[in-house]
């Protein structure tokens, strides 16, 4: 039995976002046009019918994953380097929010 290095994502997290709406769109054209008539030519025609009805659920399940795919990447990219929340003479952004408007404090 094989064990991948713990470095390397799994095969599905090294697709981007735009990897599965490519897939999306490949997988709604084959399940709809090419995998009924596939399948008329076997002698399944009612698994055809089921195949092209099943096409748009397919595509909605990719569409989602590059959902998820796209805001996972933007959550990893937008993460703050440390020490970003503090600013000259070790004092947070934050404790400039109990400042007046007019600049009293």
């Amino acid at each position: 039995m094989s064990r991948r290095s713990p470095g390397l994502p799994p095969p599905c997290l090294r697709i981007s976002w735009w990897g599965y709406v490519l897939l999306a769109i490949a997988g709604y054209a084959f399940l709809k046009y090419s995998a009924p008539d596939l399948a008329a030519a076997a002698g399944y025609a009612a698994f055809g019918g089921f195949l092209a009805l099943l096409a748009p659920i397919i595509t909605i399940g990719f569409l989602l994953l590059a959902a998820a795919r796209l805001y996972d990447r933007d959550d990893r990219d937008q993460v703050a380097p440390p020490g970003s929340g503090q600013s000259r003479g070790g004092r947070s952004d934050e404790d400039d929010a109990d400042q007046d408007l007019s600049g009293r404090q």
